[in-house]
């Protein structure tokens, strides 16, 4: 079952607000950097993954060091990926975990200076939203395509401010989905990063985004994307598929019920990526309102604490 322990820094309600409300800074100067021994660590965990994944690339992402004015301005410093990427594995992954060893002071550094930033998209086209199994270490998971991290080089200005957040997050669907075009508006719904072992290290803003078009184009446009790569397979799921919608939710997995929706139905018991169960939830309760969202919740076993995140001095 997928992780449903969530932190919220900001929960901008229903209806949601437009990405325009959303102010962003950046302090190029506030780098997360871990203490050596630790650093030395990641480097050789890193190298072992790029054997495998050669895909994978390193570079500065945003990092979130302060979070004001209700929820509506985010401050940024930055964090190599490789530092962020193989310190989440290790909260999540055993096998990274017995390599890396965490001490309580690493742990406690965590909680302080470490929180990559990115923006988790659903893509609702025709009441249909779209899901795609990607590849991780060690297996798969559902997750949501047009999704991705904030980076230092394109998601900042040369003059070191924060790029608009709707160019932000329609940059991903470019690069994932090749449906920039088609996308009519986009509603940013919350702040939140799924929580591990008691420590919360990759906050999102949480979105939905109308598409006009059939899922069928948006499946045949993706296949030529820039970053196609990263999908196995796209499928959607109706929103008049209550049950479906539900049972995914509640067991943080593609189960049977969605199976006619899969080319192959071994696929059915793929696990949620940890905030996908959230951002269905939410982008639910645009659809079945606050009272269903609410139900969901509960049925699903989330846990939500309020969480801040301040400006180190």
């Amino acid at each position: 079952m997928s992780d449903k322990r969530y932190r919220k820094y900001a929960d901008y309600g229903p209806e949601g607000i437009y990405p325009k409300t959303l102010h962003g800074e950046f302090d190029p100067t506030n780098n997360c950097e871990v203490p050596p021994t630790l650093d030395e660590q990641i480097k050789i965990v890193w190298s072992q993954l790029l054997e495998k994944r050669p895909r994978l690339h390193d570079s500065d992402i945003l990092n979130l060091t302060g979070i004001a004015d209700g929820g509506y301005t985010l401050e940024f410093g930055h964090v190599p990926f490789r530092t962020y990427y193989v310190l989440w594995l290790s909260l999540r992954n055993a096998t990274v975990a017995r390599e890396i060893k965490l001490t309580t002071e690493q742990r406690a550094f965590l909680q302080r200076h470490l929180h990559a930033t990115a923006s988790h998209l659903a893509i609702v086209s025709e009441n249909e939203v779209l899901l795609g199994r990607k590849p991780i270490e060690g297996g798969y998971w559902i997750d949501s395509p047009g999704s991705g991290y904030l980076d230092t080089t394109h998601d900042t200005t040369h003059s070191n401010g924060i790029c608009p957040f709707d160019q932000i997050i329609r940059r991903e669907v470019k690069e994932e989905l090749a449906i920039l075009d088609l996308v009519e508006d986009i509603n940013c719904l919350g702040v939140f990063s799924e929580e591990t072992d008691g420590i919360a290290i990759n906050p999102a803003v949480l979105s939905v985004a109308r598409v006009e078009a059939p899922p069928s184009e948006i499946l045949c446009r993706a296949r030529g994307a820039e970053d196609s790569w990263e999908f196995e397979e796209l499928f959607s799921v109706p929103f008049s598929d209550k049950r479906a919608i539900e049972s995914i939710i509640v067991e943080g997995s593609v189960q049977s019920e969605v199976s006619s929706y899969l080319e192959e139905a071994r696929y059915t018991t793929t696990p949620l990526a940890p905030k996908t169960p959230l951002l269905l939830a939410l982008t639910g309760r645009q659809k079945y309102g606050p009272a269903w969202f609410q139900s969901i919740v509960e049925e699903s076993g989330f846990e939500v604490t309020t969480g801040t995140i301040k400006r180190e001095k």
